[in-house]
């Protein structure tokens, strides 16, 4: 009995238009926990599952959510703030080094970045993990140039 009112206060409290990202990644995480202590032999895939049906959201989106509480605290701060968004901070944790990932995120408030700009940037910092920020940016920033003949276009006539 008292693990359904947990369930249905929980439930309750996501379905408030005000809650920002990260109480509902809190609350899904304490959803999880819920589930977890009722079913322990449960994988996260099947908590994840268990989450998503209650609250009427995908496993994805709720695995999204709880990503969230990995982050730092200055970018959950962001977050928190409304001055990141659930995609952008996505892209950021593709970023192994925790300082980079708050200098971008930094990066991303001070000059409004998209979540396309931000992706970009995080997967250069993915496959880059040695640059830095201005390297990356001073990267960004080159014009591409684009090649008509017909070998460097892998096109034949």
């Amino acid at each position: 009995m008292l693990f359904r009112s947990l369930i249905r206060q929980l439930t309750e409290n996501l379905q408030r238009r005000d809650l920002n990202d990260l109480e509902q990644a809190r609350a899904f995480a304490r959803l999880r926990e819920q589930f977890h202590l009722r079913q322990p032999e449960s994988d996260e895939g099947t908590l994840d599952d268990l989450v998503a049906q209650t609250v009427g959201l995908s496993a994805r989106s709720v695995r999204r959510y709880l990503g969230l509480l990995d982050l730092e605290e200055s970018i959950q701060a962001y977050l928190r703030n409304g001055q990141l968004t659930v995609t952008q901070a996505q892209h950021l944790r593709r970023i192994t080094d925790p300082q980079k990932r708050i200098e971008l995120a930094r990066a991303a408030v001070d000059e409004g970045m998209s979540a396309i700009e931000l992706s970009r940037l995080a997967s250069f910092f993915a496959a880059n993990p040695d640059q830095s920020l201005d390297s990356a940016v001073h990267a960004f920033q080159q014009p591409t140039t684009l090649h008509d003949s017909p070998s460097s276009s892998g096109f034949r006539s």
